[in-house]
């Protein structure tokens, strides 16, 4: 993709999912990478036909060596660029899924300095191929057509305007201005689940199918906004059997099996968003199980207080039985 059309599909995709409004100050996240460091330099180029203002934050994990070089090296762009810089130093916790817990400490910084510093909107620089890895991640994991519709274009004051790109698309445009970009060693890490997927099991499927990680991603939009649609009829139909904290069985076996998969996990859905495997439980559980029994989903304990009423509270312990 030459860069004029990488910079106009840009446009395209912005405008068609309105990511930004007129005048929207907008903070891009770059981490230096190259997916980061594209979304900055299309932006910038594309500020004035957009009518938005760019500031760049970069944060800095302080889990590598080169952490520092990487911090510089972003800053160094802004500032060539003309750019306000903000950079946002944070401690991440060691235990549990080390993934996980850098990606929340970062969006907690980035959205601390979209407050402070009073911008209206977060880029990220997520690209059809994140998209295509997260899908195929959470799949694997079990999510169900929650965890295919995730990566959205616009979510709340988060936007990704590289959605539509490839990462052999972004490179290339980056390859034609000349801009170079830092590499995460980190990124090679097949200990890290997502990065397997991207280099055994994506690269084997575009052996195969070489549109894999594009198609992917549509399938993904696809399924969201056909998902989006589905809730809305879900939400319409729990007030049939649902109370605020009682379930009629009766009523609730009336459902579609469809209808009744998005029921629960909308009505777990302030909590917890449940996997697919925890939603069947919860229905086999309301269908089947004996008066006096009790199921804990996440945050909230399911119990069968009559053969027709399945009471819903908060959870207050970790006892489960069936």
């Amino acid at each position: 993709m030459k860069h004029r059309a990488f910079e106009e599909k840009t446009t395209e995709f912005v405008r068609n999912h309105r990511l930004f409004e007129p005048e929207d100050n907008v903070l891009v996240a770059c981490s230096g990478g190259p997916d980061s460091v594209a979304l900055l330099l299309v932006l910038n180029n594309l500020s004035d036909l957009l009518k938005i203002s760019i500031s760049v934050v970069h944060i800095n994990h302080n889990l590598r060596f080169e952490s520092e070089n990487d911090a510089e090296f972003t800053k160094n762009l802004a500032v060539k660029l003309g750019l306000p810089f903000f950079l946002s130093k944070i401690d991440i916790k060691k235990s549990g899924n080390l993934e996980e817990n850098a990606r929340d400490s970062r969006h907690m910084a980035i959205q601390s300095i979209l407050v402070e510093s009073k911008m209206d909107v977060i880029a990220l620089g997520h690209t059809a191929s994140d998209r295509a890895e997260t899908v195929l991640h959470n799949l694997a994991r079990g999510s169900g057509m929650a965890g295919v519709g995730t990566m959205q274009p616009k979510s709340g004051n988060i936007v990704r305007p590289l959605l539509f790109a490839t990462r052999n698309e972004v490179i290339d445009y980056l390859k034609h201005n000349d801009q170079i970009f830092v590499t995460d060693a980190t990124n090679a890490n097949i200990d890290f689940s997502r990065n397997r997927i991207r280099h055994h099991i994506i690269s084997e499927l575009e052996q195969i199918f070489p549109q894999t990680q594009a198609n992917i991603a549509r399938f993904a939009q696809i399924s969201s906004e056909e998902s989006d649609f589905l809730d809305e009829i879900a939400k319409q139909r729990i007030t049939e059997f649902f109370d605020g904290n009682k379930i009629s069985i009766s009523k609730f076996k009336l459902l579609p099996k469809v209808m009744m998969r998005r029921s629960i996990r909308l009505i777990c859905l302030d909590d917890y968003s449940p996997s697919l495997s925890t939603i069947d439980d919860a229905i086999k559980f309301i269908l089947e199980s004996e008066p006096g029994k009790q199921l804990c989903v996440s945050k909230l304990t399911f119990s069968k207080v009559s053969k027709d009423y399945i009471e819903i509270k908060p959870l207050r312990d970790k006892h489960r039985s069936i």
